[in-house]
């Protein structure tokens, strides 16, 4: 058995088809911590320049995450994009990533908005090429509504004005405005 302290003492539940980025900003905040200085913290190794955190393979950093979540290494790798072998969207997801430099994550604002305090990104949505959402059958948005800066998680900061602070995800870096 684990001893207890090992773990995050917050504790943040794994939502299915979350992407491993939002499930780590999400446990930063839950720690009223900013996503770096989580990172730096409590995942050793794991650098948030110059990567997609989306798709880590380094098989020592997921273990941590996994240990520190109390969840099994298959379930955090699950949430990353190269963990799922038979993903047909692969060739995609690359040409994604080289081509987008400007282009923010895609997202449903009304999924987000029905997420309630607990908002979280789908890997779905990085995975698929799509425009509408499936569910809502609206177009998908990839900016700031106010500020036209692309949505990019990574780079949202803890907003000590909003409450609950899990809804920082959702902050705007440019303008920290709520996204949706």
């Amino acid at each position: 058995m684990k001893d207890i302290l090992q773990f995050w003492p917050a504790y943040v539940s794994l939502h299915e088809d979350e992407i491993l980025s939002s499930f780590v900003i999400r446990n930063a905040f839950a720690h009223f911590l900013e996503i770096k200085q989580f990172c730096y913290s409590q995942i050793p190794n794991f650098f948030l320049i110059d990567q997609d955190v989306d798709f880590i393979q380094d098989a020592t950093v997921l273990q941590i995450i996994a240990d520190k979540a109390n969840l099994s290494l298959s379930k955090i790798k699950a949430t990353t994009l190269r963990g799922d072998p038979e993903s047909r969207y692969k060739k995609y997801i690359k040409l994604l990533a080289n081509k987008s430099k400007g282009r923010g994550f895609l997202f449903c604002p009304r999924c987000l908005k029905e997420d309630g305090a607990n908002p979280f990104f789908r890997k779905s949505w990085r995975e698929k090429k799509q425009e509408f959402c499936e569910y809502h059958l609206i177009e998908m948005k990839y900016q700031c509504k106010f500020c036209n800066a692309p949505v990019l998680p990574l780079r949202a900061r803890l907003q000590k004005t909003i409450m609950p602070s899990s809804l920082s995800i959702l902050g705007c870096y440019q303008c920290s405005k709520l996204i949706c």
